[in-house]
């Protein structure tokens, strides 16, 4: 993997931990300065931000109840 690459994983590395809100202060500038440059990142990003919402304002889904026979002898 080329330098570009290995920033591009570790910025979206960071994306997510941002998401998650486990991102450090300077890591988060980090990100920033790093999506100020690169639009494929800001993309990638942007589809992560989009994804994450959509899943946390979806309903949950509440399975149905399991039926378990007796046991066998």
């Amino acid at each position: 993997m080329d330098v570009t690459g290995q920033l591009c994983a570790r910025a979206r590395f960071w994306a997510s931990l941002r998401i998650d809100g486990e991102l450090s202060e300077l890591e988060g500038a980090l990100l920033d300065a790093h999506l100020a440059r690169c639009a494929a990142c800001r993309e990638v990003v942007a589809g992560f931000t989009g994804a994450t919402g959509g899943l946390r304002a979806a309903p949950l889904a509440v399975p149905p109840p399991v039926a378990v026979s007796g046991a066998r002898t």
